[in-house]
């Protein structure tokens, strides 16, 4: 799924908070795109097996849509949870990468056969860096062989960090360890300025931290003071093995868990974070001397090539106030205790077998509920897709004929815009004024479909056989660390992607006015050139471009001018009505609970995402209903649901999902997006057409008496 990311922006540290957020649909990273073909087409976007007739639509439309999917789906044990609308899909992606990469590295493939559409392919498809790709995917493979090397190079690290004597010192290795891809308590990263978003910028941003979220830290209730004893068990593993005696573990454990307590206590909140009024602060360096002077910001400017005359943003000053006082009060063994627990933390898979087996049991078993860990293949591949993804986009697209997909995803993207566009000029809570903003924003917004069409070079990485994984990895950070801030101050890339093509997922940019859907997610069973308009636009019209578009005007996105620019762009009474229609839906949520884990969903985490849903769903009715004003309803499926009915049946059914009880408790925790039976549930309850559509009484459970309304 889809996590805390902030807007077109990138980090440049494994503690990553920074910007704020490209407006994701919110699935799991799921993979795999292709023309329609054969092999998927038991893939259906509606699934009779997935329903459940013992349960009537207007009491649980999810449990309705998904009830017997849910009771006859297993989680396998290597992964924390599966998604109906691309599980599968992404499994077989991961063969096809897998396969690739082993062609490339000269290896026999782990993995199980090629689907019959890439065996029709030119295979392996050409690549331009696939000697590179091949050579890291080898060294991920030999990865266990390289752990003496490996710890051997974070001893030399190790001993680095312990001859800290000087707050310059410390903010050098702070640096160092930005540009190599890791960081210690807080991050900085580039992207469009905020209120400039032709140019890029840099920010600074709190961080630090390494469970999830702030509540993690400072929640009483049980299961997340069960989690901090558990990372401490974990601290105090991890410290044991880096040859510390179990009484000065304790201690050291007992220092990580302090100093980033009181990070996580100095952090804004899940929803500030992502709100761009709440993170824009201008500064230049003098005033950032002056709000945390315990740290030695000359220095560290010095190792980045940053000039002090730089303009930039600081996302949360009383964050970075905080982090100057407990700089001044940390002790220099302290200091070490936490720049060594930053330097084993983001290698610790590859330091050797006990090493690993304690990063899988804390964050893997403890945190996700994870059973058993992936196979070394899908490892490597998913590292691969990761850190090098961009260099696996030339090879990819090579697969795919998407001309026919691109065209009708483009015919529904101007059918929902144009209905979208009809309903701004009747809403009774816009003014003029705001209107005529928020239709030149609608005008004005972009679109990207399939995949991008530049590909990025690569010709300065350059592996060695001497090379370790971590070795290729840090040269990968370090050289995405040279791309992002060559670019500080010139003009923003439009071609840039934030996402990968083949992800079944979609994003909505703010700082750039576009919205962008990857072909992963433009096939069955989210899209489907062979559905009807019902079906598609149930699964992927509504929930996924009508969400997207939303994004454009909700709390956040209603603070972005058509330019992609912070400006207070709506008046002051309809901010006024706006909140008051979205607290409607904030206690509808705080009211919902979900069962699996005893937890209710938050309201204010999760409004922005709710009101997509909403406004996404409702939008792609209209749409539909404008289509069968032109033509009669196609046949009923299953001889009993008409076309308005799959409308519903198929956006259900995208959400259709089960996750283990540690999974879903984060991310109803640490998430901006709802567990998806809210998702389904919440949102068809606020629609008065699915209760006039599945002939609702009024008063049932999906058609409440007192229902939200905003778009």
């Amino acid at each position: 799924m889809s996590q805390t990311s902030r807007a077109f922006s990138v980090s440049i540290s494994f503690l990553v908070s920074g910007g704020f957020s490209l407006s994701l649909l919110g699935f799991m990273p799921l993979t795999y795109a292709a023309e329609p073909s054969a092999e998927f087409s038991d893939q259906l976007i509606l699934d009779p097996s997935a329903i459940s007739d013992q349960v009537s639509p207007c009491d649980d439309f999810y449990q309705f849509s998904c009830g017997n999917w849910l009771k006859n789906t297993e989680i396998p044990t290597e992964k924390t949870g599966v998604y109906r609308a691309g599980s599968a899909i992404d499994d077989q992606t991961d063969v096809f990468f897998e396969h690739l990469l082993a062609a490339y590295a000269g290896l026999k493939p782990q993995s199980g056969p090629l689907s019959p559409h890439y065996q029709t392919a030119q295979f392996p498809e050409k690549a331009t860096y696939s000697k590179q790709l091949g050579a890291l995917y080898q060294s991920c493979l030999q990865a266990d062989t390289q752990h003496d090397r490996v710890l051997s190079k974070l001893n030399g690290k190790l001993k680095e960090s312990k001859q800290i004597k000087s707050p310059a010192d410390l903010s050098v290795l702070i640096a160092k360890l930005n540009q190599s891809g890791n960081g210690a308590f807080f991050s900085i990263y580039t992207g469009a300025g905020l209120h400039d978003s032709t140019h890029v910028a840099v920010s600074l941003s709190q961080g630090g931290v390494s469970l999830p979220d702030k509540e993690y830290y400072l929640s009483k209730d049980q299961h997340f003071v069960s989690i901090r004893r558990a990372y401490f068990a974990h601290l105090k593993a991890v410290f044991k093995l880096l040859g510390q005696t179990s009484k000065n573990a304790s201690r050291s454990a007992k220092t990580i868990l302090a100093i980033e307590t009181g990070l996580a206590t100095a952090s804004y909140d899940l929803e500030d974070a992502f709100d761009p009024q709440k993170i824009d602060h201008p500064f230049n360096f003098s005033k950032l001397e002056k709000l945390a002077p315990n740290f030695d910001w000359k220095s560290y400017f010095k190792q980045l090539e940053l000039p002090q005359s730089l303009q930039f943003n600081v996302d949360e000053p009383e964050f970075f106030t905080a982090l100057s006082e407990s700089l001044g009060k940390l002790s220099a063994k302290e200091l070490r205790i936490y720049l060594a627990w930053n330097l084993v933390s983001s290698e610790m898979p590859y330091l050797g077998p006990k090493f690993k087996a304690q990063y899988q049991h804390f964050w893997q078993v403890t945190l996700k509920g994870q059973k058993k860990e992936q196979s070394k293949w899908k490892q490597c591949t998913k590292l691969v897709e990761g850190q090098f993804g961009y260099a696996l986009i030339e090879p990819f697209v090579g697969t795919i004929e998407g001309a026919a997909i691109k065209e009708k995803t483009n015919q529904y993207i101007d059918l929902i815009t144009q209905t979208f566009k009809q309903e701004l000029a009747q809403l009774s809570w816009l003014d003029d004024a705001t209107r005529n903003i928020a239709t030149e924003k609608l005008t004005l917004l972009d679109r990207k479909v399939g995949a991008p069409t530049t590909f990025r070079n690569y010709d300065a990485i350059r592996f060695t056989s001497e090379d370790t994984l971590i070795d290729q990895l840090n040269q990968l950070a370090s050289f995405e660390h040279r791309r992002l801030f060559s670019q500080i101050g010139n003009p923003v890339d439009k071609t840039e992607w934030g996402m990968m093509p083949w992800e079944v997922n979609a994003y909505y940019d703010p700082a750039n006015n576009e919205f962008v859907f990857p072909f992963g997610i433009l096939q069955p069973p989210s899209f489907d050139l062979k559905a009807n308009d019902g079906a598609n636009l149930g699964a992927f019209g509504g929930g996924t471009i009508g969400h997207e578009l939303t994004h454009g005007y909700d709390k956040d996105g209603s603070q972005m001018d058509p330019h992609g620019n912070l400006t207070n762009w709506w008046t002051a009474s309809v901010k006024t009505q706006f909140d008051e229609r979205t607290q409607c839906y904030i206690d509808q949520a705080n009211q919902y609970e979900i069962t699996q884990v005893k937890m209710n969903v938050d309201g204010k985490q999760t409004v922005t995402e709710n009101v997509a849903d909403q406004g996404g769903v409702r939008l792609g009715y209209l749409a539909l209903d404008a289509i069968l004003k032109t033509r009669p309803e196609s046949s009923p499926w299953l001889a009993k649901y008409s076309e308005r009915q799959q409308y519903w049946i198929a956006y259900a059914q995208s959400w259709c999902a089960k996750f283990t009880d540690a999974k879903l408790s984060d991310q109803m925790t640490s998430d901006p997006h709802p567990p998806s039976e809210f998702r389904v549930n919440g949102v068809v309850m606020n629609q008065p057409e699915f209760a006039t559509d599945f002939s609702c009484k009024p008063g049932s459970r999906m058609a409440p008496a007192n229902r939200c309304s905003l778009w």
